[in-house]
């Protein structure tokens, strides 16, 4: 399933549209029989001009409007992970800015072409295209910012991943740097960027796998910290997107050694928090770095959480990962069912 930003439009600045319009313009050329009146060919020359840069400004706006996605119409996850990342409300009103110059552009273009056509000398019919030229820059120029945000939110929207809404998807959450990655990176067709600083998943990244006849959809979110979700930045919205919206089940990782720079009681609280968002959705807490963590760790975990026998795994050389994933997609078909 293709994300529904993929084809989202690069616009271009007020300036290169003004520039591109005008030169086109200026490189038109029309036929006109031989035997026409000067005056009259050079009225058609001068309604050539001005049809040739207002159609292509009318065509690159609504161009602008039509491919960019209706917020209204997104998947709840593509809608939340766009807010987060661009701005939904800004999205939307460059948009209405955007399609209601494309309208004052038409009625100047149809108000010009009837002066031109009632123009009676040359000199006056070029006049009366130079007013238009110097409107429809006008307008352009009030659109730059919004055209300039559309650029930008199109620049990052476009690199979000491909994800089908309805799979069976398995999201791993946790705090940065634990290890999450990792994971994904050993189960699944991903190739996350893997390194020992926090906040490298700067956004959701997905990977698929096969397991038992069952297509699965692996997600990797960015880090959560021990926050309350109003403070949270981007990345972390991103995060709980996923969670809200994606997950049939979650792998939520802890790093009992703590060498994520997080300690045992920030991270438990931020899982509390995870759970608290969850609802119904089924998730399973997981010890990774389990070579690195005392028994004295591992313990203070368990009794923070009040549960025993945790599954244990070494994500960074692949132990104990494989047999996570089957319970997670096996709670994910249990709540399916």
């Amino acid at each position: 399933m293709e994300q529904p930003f993929s084809s989202m439009p690069d616009p271009l600045r007020s300036r290169e549209l003004i520039d591109l319009a005008f030169r086109r313009a200026r490189k038109r050329e029309v036929k006109i029989p031989r035997r026409t009146p000067k005056d009259l060919k050079a009225k058609i020359k001068e309604e050539t001009r001005i049809t040739s840069a207002g159609n292509i400004v009318i065509n690159r706006l609504h161009k602008v409007v039509a491919e960019t996605p209706r917020i209204s119409d997104l998947h709840p996850f593509y809608r939340e992970v766009a807010d987060a990342v661009v701005g939904v409300d800004n999205l939307r009103k460059a948009l209405a800015r955007i399609k209601r110059a494309e309208t004052i552009v038409k009625r100047l273009l149809k108000d010009h072409l009837r002066m031109v056509k009632r123009a009676r000398e040359v000199h006056e019919a070029a006049r009366i295209r130079k007013a238009f030229y110097g409107r429809l820059s006008s307008v352009l120029k009030k659109l730059d910012k919004d055209l300039a945000l559309i650029k930008e939110a199109g620049a990052k929207l476009r690199k979000l991943p491909s994800i089908d809404p309805e799979g069976l998807t398995v999201v791993v959450a946790g705090a940065p740097n634990v290890g999450k990655s990792c994971f994904v990176k050993c189960v699944s067709t991903a190739k996350p960027d893997i390194a020992s600083y926090p906040f490298t998943t700067r956004q959701v990244l997905v990977g698929h796998l096969d397991l038992g006849g069952v297509r699965v959809q692996i997600i990797d979110t960015p880090g959560l910290l021990d926050r309350p979700i109003y403070k949270r930045n981007r990345a972390e919205q991103q995060a709980i997107a996923a969670l809200r919206h994606l997950a049939k089940s979650v792998i939520f990782m802890i790093d009992p050694s703590e060498t994520s720079g997080y300690t045992i009681k920030e991270q438990v609280n931020i899982y509390r928090g995870a759970v608290e968002v969850l609802k119904d959705i089924p998730h399973l807490p997981v010890l990774n770095k389990v070579d690195l963590a005392s028994e004295r760790q591992i313990k203070e975990v368990e009794d923070e959480l009040g549960l025993r026998n945790l599954p244990k795994m070494v994500a960074l050389r692949c132990l104990g990962v494989k047999e996570v994933l089957v319970e997670a997609v096996k709670a994910a078909r249990r709540g399916e069912g």
